[in-house]
């Protein structure tokens, strides 16, 4: 009878401590719920000493700041991956320049493999001008390509270059753009 009463205090002092610390887990849930105020003497109301409660208070303000610095790091390195892959996106689509017509490609005849070029213009950009004894060049770049040209070279099979000492005209089917050294 003995060993049975203490069996059973054990089990009800086992019942105790587990409700206990089902309770105190359940306060540092609810602790984001009370007031500052409320906060601090929860802190405090465990620490033997005035300052041990300070100290208690101004290391959970340190984790509370750590975690939100953590969730603000961790939405800007996604914000700036996004916008590195917009970017690359952009970078390709900006890239691209050769086209398949799609009359070309509703065709049922396999012996015309021809594509078709389509050139933006208005990517090139004329980097310098200058004479030579035999008559003015030019350097320009389309994307990453970069061409030396004189008056009357063509670029890319049909895009045909006029050069003088201020300007390159560019001419293709019927469309002109005019490039010209940047001031005055």
């Amino acid at each position: 009878m003995n060993n049975c009463k203490h069996t059973l205090l054990v089990v009800l002092l086992c019942l105790i401590c587990a409700f206990e610390a089902y309770a105190e887990d359940d306060e540092e849930k609810e602790s984001y719920l009370r007031t500052p105020e409320e906060q601090r003497q929860l802190l405090t109301e465990h620490a033997v000493f005035p300052e041990e409660g300070r100290q208690h208070q101004q290391l959970a303000l340190s984790l509370r700041n750590q975690r939100l610095l953590e969730a603000q790091a961790e939405s800007r390195a996604r914000q700036l991956q996004f916008q590195l892959q917009a970017a690359q996106a952009l970078h390709a689509i900006r890239q691209l320049s050769v086209v398949v017509d799609s009359s070309e490609l509703q065709t049922s005849d396999e012996s015309n493999n021809e594509v078709s070029y389509q050139t933006d213009l208005k990517r090139f950009r004329l980097l310098g001008i200058w004479r030579r004894s035999n008559g003015v060049r030019a350097k320009l770049a389309y994307g990453e390509h970069l061409f030396t040209v004189k008056h009357g070279d063509r670029l890319l099979g049909n895009i045909v270059v006029h050069v003088n000492t201020h300007k390159v005209v560019l001419n293709i089917d019927g469309k002109r753009h005019e490039l010209s050294m940047g001031g005055f």
